[in-house]
């Protein structure tokens, strides 16, 4: 990736500082095109039709079935990954995160005063920009400027393709007056749909303290690469990974939908200056994809920390609410 310029070596040991470990597909049990292929997809589609009464009374009843198939979206596999370090990183530095501050505790521009002499990272002074920073506030040569917390797209390596199959029958029934009527039950089914599990999402303040009585780990950058990384502000609270990653979002095929429809057409054909059509259409659709309606969310308690089974619980109930 470096000698091709798509990542840098200074963010690659930045990253290791901070615990990120980087393996090829081999390394890591993955077929080298980091996704399955699936070249013998069918998608069989058949229909039927017949007349009862020997066609006297003009009834036709109607039945198909069909399975369809769609591409991925290229966001799912090309635009979100390339979104990823070490192909991008940001380089910020914050005087109101306690993480990035030089005591460990926030809001540096309330406490300290501003200062003259050449600023770093230690100074127990704010900077005044553009007289005493020179190139010292963000400097992306540097091994430690990227802070642990950073988020990650990860996609499963089983990515197949959307599939849809339909089912429907339908009755036709002629009637007097140059119209018709017709009744039809449809059935649609989605499989290998997109579905996002955040699976290091951090809670807020007030839920951390809720749930374990305790103030959030303020841990400033002092910590990083040390055996107390897991208390870094950043990171200390995620339920995955307390070191390293921020929020994670795992792009996962097996989302599904389900929507059983009944449609009821009576119309007329244009006669004598005459036509009229009249619908009804009940559909009772379910469905579990990437919508953050939809999404479940794996929220688990840190391993580093205590959590009570109904604090468990409940968190688990929460993920599983549909947003309203």
């Amino acid at each position: 990736l470096i000698a091709k310029g798509y990542t840098t070596q200074a963010i690659i040991t930045n990253m290791r500082n901070n615990g990120a470990v980087y393996e090829t597909a081999q390394q890591a049990g993955w077929p080298s095109t980091l996704m399955r292929n699936y070249p013998l997809s069918f998608s069989p589609r058949v229909g039927l039709a017949y007349q009862p009464f020997g066609g006297k009374h003009g009834t036709v009843i109607r039945g198909a079935y069909g399975r369809y198939i769609y591409p991925m979206p290229t966001r799912s596999f090309v635009k979100n990954p390339m979104g990823n370090n070490p192909l991008v990183a940001g380089y910020s530095q914050s005087f109101t995160n306690a993480a990035q501050s030089y005591d460990s505790n926030p809001n540096e521009l309330l406490r300290l005063p501003q200062g003259s002499g050449a600023w770093t990272i230690s100074s127990p002074f704010t900077p005044i920009m553009g007289v005493n920073t020179g190139n010292t506030i963000v400097n992306s040569t540097s091994t430690n400027a990227i802070t642990p917390g950073v988020g990650l797209w990860a996609n499963s390596k089983d990515m197949p393709p959307d599939f849809v199959t339909q089912m429907n029958f339908t009755i036709e029934q002629p009637l007097k007056g140059n119209s018709a009527f017709r009744i039809t039950w449809l059935w649609s089914h989605g499989t290998n749909l997109d579905h996002y599990y955040y699976v290091n999402n951090h809670p807020s303040n007030f839920v951390w303290e809720t749930a374990y009585g305790i103030v959030p780990p303020t841990g400033g950058a002092a910590v990083i690469g040390t055996s107390q990384q897991n208390t870094y502000a950043a990171t200390a609270t995620g339920p995955y990974d307390q070191r390293t990653w921020g929020g994670i979002t795992w792009d996962n095929k097996n989302g599904w939908s389900n929507d059983n429809a009944l449609q009821a057409t009576y119309q007329r054909l244009y006669h004598r200056g005459i036509a009229w059509q009249v619908n009804y259409v009940w559909s009772k659709p379910l469905r579990l994809v990437a919508t953050t309606s939809a999404t479940v969310q794996n929220i688990l308690a840190p391993t580093t920390w205590a959590c009570s089974d109904h604090w468990a619980r409940s968190i688990r109930r929460a993920s599983l609410a549909p947003a309203r």
